[in-house]
């Protein structure tokens, strides 16, 4: 007599009383894609109904939305640190006139080009390891700045710019900016 066992190879199943088939059935799968097709029509549809009323009453609710998140990011990357400073329009007044010169930028989360030039401008004073003060003219009554910047020659916003000491400044191309701000810090450390 063999006394070796023999085992069948038996085949696990996921089938349950109530899902005749186990999860890997057809009508399961039917069921999981309605069910996700349901969720997702759920969303959707709301928010189909407030791009419509957008348009229809011209609220322009989603460049708002946007612009509000790209004006937060904004406003984080220009909080004070060792490389931003920000400064007030009587700040900033006192440092064009003082007789060091200083890497200014004038900006604002509001604007497009602003938003666009501040990480290429973080990157070069972080290279360099030298400081900019910042200044929002959103913040600032354009009565009180336009004056300014009429004396200094400032023609377009956002500004980026080097006090000379005696109470003007000489305007850095934005689209040279680390070349400049590079070339600025080599010659401020002689």
């Amino acid at each position: 007599m063999d006394s070796s066992a023999y085992f069948l190879a038996v085949q696990t199943s996921n089938a349950t009383v109530l899902i005749p088939g186990g999860y890997d059935s057809i009508i399961f799968k039917i069921l999981l894609l309605f069910c996700i097709d349901l969720t997702l029509y759920i969303f959707s549809l709301p928010l189909l109904i407030l791009m419509i009323l957008s348009k229809i009453f011209n609220w322009h609710l989603f460049e708002t939305i946007i612009l509000a998140f790209e004006s937060h990011r904004y406003r984080k990357e220009m909080k004070p640190s060792k490389l931003i400073s920000p400064v007030d329009l009587q700040k900033l007044t006192a440092l064009i006139q003082e007789s060091q010169c200083k890497l200014i930028f004038i900006g604002s989360p509001r604007d497009q080009l602003s938003r666009l030039i501040v990480p290429k401008l973080k990157y070069a004073l972080k290279l360099n390891s030298i400081q900019a003060y910042y200044f929002d003219f959103a913040d600032a009554d354009p009565d009180d700045y336009q004056s300014l910047f009429y004396r200094i020659g400032i023609t377009a916003l956002p500004s980026l710019m080097i006090t000379n000491g005696d109470g003007s400044v000489t305007s850095i191309d934005l689209d040279h900016l680390e070349k400049a701000i590079q070339f600025w810090s080599q010659k401020s450390t002689r």
